[in-house]
């Protein structure tokens, strides 16, 4: 099946069109890069990966790293897939700007887009411009600018 994926990429089944502006050819494109450059292939690899991990163990909660890339919506399909009752949280550990079109959703798109549970934010500024800008519904984020910290000082056992 990857052969054939590698050899002759999805096609499309109909025009992708945004404000009247047809963008298959650069879809058409994007779909045809993304099989040959293996990105396909690691993102289903990534899926069955967490799928057949949440087959085999009990996963309560999920916490990682969030940009809203391909990867993963990936962990989250594969967690869901098998384990539904799994609790998601994306962690979005950066600073971000308008210029971050990876984290814009358009309108009604966190209603279809594979999203965990809670976004935690590292601050409010993030927060309020994923909700204003970004499309996020509001009860998905929370603050957590301190988490990494958290996490590294428990890793260690200083409690500084």
């Amino acid at each position: 099946r990857a052969l054939r994926l590698y050899a002759s990429p999805p096609r499309l089944r109909g025009p992708v069109r945004i404000d009247g502006l047809d963008l298959s050819c650069m879809v058409t494109r994007a779909t045809i890069e993304a099989c040959h450059s293996g990105n396909l292939f690691m993102n289903l690899r990534i899926f069955y990966s967490f799928r057949g991990l949440a087959q085999r163990i009990r996963i309560s909660r999920c916490i990682y790293p969030y940009e809203n890339l391909a990867r993963e919506k990936m962990i989250v399909l594969g967690i869901r897939d098998t384990a539904p009752e799994t609790h998601l949280v994306g962690y979005q550990h950066a600073s971000i700007s308008h210029q971050y079109i990876n984290f814009m959703l358009g309108p009604g798109e966190s209603a279809v887009t594979p999203l965990p549970d809670v976004i935690l934010t590292t601050g409010d500024v993030t927060r309020e411009l994923l909700r204003r800008e970004g499309n996020y519904a509001p009860v998905c984020q929370r603050n957590a600018p301190f988490l990494v910290r958290s996490f590294c000082q428990a890793l260690s056992g200083d409690p500084t």
